[in-house]
């Protein structure tokens, strides 16, 4: 799972820096995370699988768009070429947060 940060707000510049990072004499590690990361060797810089993400701003309506996707083909049965000009639309448009996997 990823924490997003409005742009407002400064991404902590490394695992040091981080109020997630639990860190003592033997370990350290993102508490944040979802699965174990070790932030000793991070000290000075972000590790790269840090599940902070800067959230854009300003951004607009965040939605799902595959079940949009799913939503219109079910509404509009039928209807191929709207369908596909629907779906045309919404794969068109950037992706603001990237799908996670769930478990």
């Amino acid at each position: 799972m990823s924490i997003f940060i409005n742009s407002k707000v400064h991404l902590p510049s490394s695992c040091e820096k981080c109020p997630f990072n639990y860190a003592d004499m033997s370990a350290g590690f993102c508490t944040a995370a979802s699965e174990t990361i070790d932030t000793r060797t991070y000290g000075r810089k972000r590790h790269p699988d840090c599940p902070m993400v800067e959230l854009p701003s300003p951004h607009g309506r965040l939605i799902d768009a595959d079940r949009l996707i799913e939503y219109i083909n079910k509404e509009l049965k039928g209807d191929e070429y709207i369908q596909r000009m629907f779906r045309r639309i919404v794969k068109s448009k950037p992706t603001i947060i990237e799908a996670e996997v769930s478990e």
